[in-house]
């Protein structure tokens, strides 16, 4: 005779763990007037997702773009992937503190991030 047993498990709901950010950022479009803009971090499931809110976005900015995210005591790096080829390979290196933070730019994979000059006034939103 065999015997068969059947296991029962209840599914038990989890909630999804949400972390979001966002912080005031200066915006300067085409016509190289700078605008109030913000960028905005938002990670669910291991997976981070980058989007610019600013008057004047080109394609390489629009929508949401998967990013990279590296935290240390003192900065939080976010490394949006460019969603084209043509686009500017960027990141966010922001004060963990929310107090301030720069723009860094590169032409390719293997060139050293560069500092903008520009001063974009990246602050934790309130």
């Amino acid at each position: 005779m065999i015997k068969v047993f059947a296991l029962f498990g209840a599914w038990v709901a989890v909630p999804t763990l949400v972390w979001a950010q966002t912080w005031n950022y200066v915006s300067v479009g085409p016509d190289g007037k700078a605008s109030p803009a913000s960028i905005r971090l938002t990670e669910k499931d291991g997976a981070a997702t980058f989007q610019m809110n600013a008057p004047q976005l080109n394609a390489c900015w629009k929508g949401p773009l998967k990013a990279t995210v590296e935290r240390t005591a003192t900065t939080i790096v976010i490394t949006p992937e460019p969603p084209l080829r043509d686009c500017e390979q960027v990141r966010f290196v922001i004060k963990a503190d929310g107090t301030g933070g720069q723009r860094q730019s590169r032409r390719d994979a293997g060139a050293e991030w560069v500092s903008e000059a520009r001063d974009r006034k990246l602050t934790l939103a309130q």
